[in-house]
């Protein structure tokens, strides 16, 4: 079989690898490297891990490009002036499209270490994605609930924020329980009440699992971010430190003008992350402690 990656960065390269160890054939293509999509062979499969910037350049041609052959996206992106489904933004690629997300750390993946992640929307493609990339290392669950995984695409960032500054700030492993209790009960009632979707996320590698590897992880780009954020009073610094993306950003920007005011601690929280200055200990504790 022959599979075509729209590639960008360690998680193109990760799933790369489990194209390989599977014996299919593989082209992969960058925006960056100036070959025209219209030159591309046509292939059995594509994949895209193209970032929010690079696929808005070229989803139209995309589209073109592929017809009605299945698409996997794991691109997790915000376009601008859409909802909660812009994060993975199917209307960008086309209509036979699949999303993947997963609590994957990239650098583990091409170690070869064991893994799993989430695939859903188009059901029929899901046995040929199967034997793209399962291995004995690697598995893929099913799930139709997509606009949970939508959810959880946002919420996993926002409250990884505030674990990174409970550890940057020496706050202890008890406080950390709380805060994500604390945060998963809004995000139910939030779910649920406005967006109409069932916040179950005990079961899948989308759900708990990523909420856990975003949060817990020394090399998750959130939690890194504010652990250096709490201790240096500086984005600027953290952001230099860490040299790398950091999706906390764009998912305020999201969850911001969707989030009534009655779920208050999320929304406390969220106040407090967007403002564009630094938090001080005292204020985390404060909004902490008011808001129970």
């Amino acid at each position: 079989m022959h599979v075509l990656i729209f590639w960008t960065g360690q998680f193109g390269n990760a799933l790369a690898s489990l194209v390989r160890s599977n014996w299919h054939t593989l082209t992969t293509w960058s925006y960056r490297h100036g070959t025209p999509l219209a030159e591309l062979p046509h292939a059995d499969a594509y994949i895209s891990t193209l970032t929010g910037a690079g696929l808005e350049k070229v989803a139209w041609e995309i589209r073109e490009e592929i017809g009605d052959t299945p698409l996997l996206s794991a691109t997790k992106a915000y376009i601008h002036g859409e909802d909660l489904h812009a994060i993975f933004p199917s209307s960008h690629l086309g209509k036979n499209i699949s999303a993947l997300s997963w609590p994957n750390l990239a650098s583990e993946m091409l170690l070869g270490l064991p893994t799993g992640a989430t695939f859903w929307w188009a059901r029929e493609h899901f046995d040929l994605f199967q034997k793209i990339l399962e291995t004995p290392l690697f598995e893929l669950e099913y799930t139709s609930d997509a606009r949970m995984i939508e959810v959880m695409g946002v919420m996993k960032n926002i409250i990884a924020i505030g674990i990174g500054m409970i550890d940057g700030y020496g706050l202890g492993e008890n406080l950390k329980g709380i805060f994500i209790a604390r945060m998963c009960r809004d995000i139910g009632y939030f779910s649920r009440e406005s967006l109409g979707c069932d916040f179950d996320i005990t079961s899948l590698f989308a759900g708990v699992g990523d909420l856990f590897t975003t949060c817990a992880s020394t090399e998750s780009r959130n939690h890194g971010f504010w652990v250096y954020f709490a201790r240096t009073g500086s984005t600027e610094t953290a952001l230099e430190f860490m040299n790398t993306t950091v999706e906390w950003l764009w998912s305020i920007g999201i969850l911001a003008p969707l989030l009534p005011r009655k779920y208050t601690f999320l929304h406390a929280f969220l106040w407090l992350f967007s403002r564009e200055k630094n938090i001080e200990k005292s204020e985390f504790l404060e909004i902490f402690q008011r808001n129970r």
